[in-house]
């Protein structure tokens, strides 16, 4: 199993650079081995790092993404509406 991470915590400008770097080698290797990106899950789906993730996904050549499940608290209506919120932000982006 191939894992290739764009990071769940806010880089520094010299590992995003690092990171953005280091898709087009993964993405040779993987063509090497006659294999291609065909999803991935990013998890946290933090809208802070999403448009990194999906850049270095897009550099990938990964068209398709999803999140993990979630579950949300018993009777809470007012979380699942902010969270629908962010599913609507990463739906427009």
């Amino acid at each position: 199993m191939l894992h290739a991470t764009a990071g769940s915590r806010p880089a520094s400008a010299s590992t995003a650079r690092a990171v953005r770097s280091a898709a087009p080698e993964l993405r040779s290797r993987l063509a090497d081995l006659g294999l291609s990106i065909v999803g991935c899950h990013i998890n946290p789906l933090d809208l802070d790092i999403l448009p990194r993730a999906l850049e270095y996904q897009a550099e990938l050549g990964n068209t398709q993404f999803g999140c993990d499940i979630e579950f949300f608290p018993y009777g809470d209506r007012d979380f699942v509406l902010r969270r629908a919120e962010v599913f609507n932000t990463v739906g427009e982006m």
